[in-house]
């Protein structure tokens, strides 16, 4: 069954969250000797009206329950910020006369965390050259905790300054204490980017409209 605490469970450090576990029948493991033991890796799925979707959040480790651990498999949800509308904008001016390798954005407020675009312009070390490498990261101020992740679902888009063709991608992320920052290596290729994607004084314009933001806590029981 589903355990909900809509104020967030204070004994497990979740008070201004939103804590759910799941917990067994305990005399479902009682039907062979000794007491069986049950696995079991879990999703839960929280339903956005107003988007018609869910967002999806996997526990991180397999769940093992007996008769001494039938409560397991915690999450704790923070928050949940939807929207379609465009949430950061940037244009780098001067884009083929570039000489630095990569391009930090002002940090910006979005889903109660603070954030920056990484960006660079004849890709990182990892792209040969070949295209344009981009990366969404949490300032160091925002780093989460062991126990913590924060997911982002956003679409980034490189505008295309002669129409509506903008090239476009998901963004689907769980930023965690030890990977502040994700994105593509091979966003777009470079060549493709020049014959499309500048505007005539030479800058590339680049959007990220965020869909969700959500921060989980997770720890082992009740």
């Amino acid at each position: 069954r589903l355990i909900i605490y809509p104020q967030g469970n204070g004994k497990d450090n979740g008070s201004g969250y939103i804590s759910m576990y799941v917990e067994i029948e305990s005399e479902s493991l009682m039907v062979l000797t000794p007491p069986t033991e049950v696995f079991a890796e879990i999703r839960f799925f929280v339903y956005n009206k107003k988007e018609n979707k869910y967002l999806t959040i996997q526990d991180i480790e397999v769940k093992r329950f007996n008769a001494l651990k039938t409560v397991g498999g915690s999450v704790t949800l923070k928050t949940v910020t939807s929207s379609r509308e465009v949430n950061f904008s940037s244009a780098i001016k001067n884009f083929s006369e570039l000489k630095e390798n990569v391009q930090i954005s002002k940090s910006f407020s979005m889903g109660g965390n603070k954030w920056f675009l990484k960006l660079y312009p004849k890709g990182d070390n990892r792209a040969d050259g070949k295209c344009l490498s981009i990366f969404l990261c949490l300032a160091d101020c925002d780093k989460p905790k062991a126990d913590e992740k924060i997911f982002v679902q956003a679409n980034f888009r490189v505008l295309d300054p002669r129409g509506s063709n903008h090239f476009q991608r998901q963004f689907n992320y769980w930023h965690n204490e030890k990977t502040l920052g994700g994105g593509w290596v091979q966003f777009l290729s470079l060549p493709e980017l020049r014959k499309v994607y500048l505007d005539k004084e030479d800058a590339l314009k680049v959007e990220i409209a965020f869909e969700a933001v959500s921060a989980t806590k997770y720890s082992p029981t009740i």
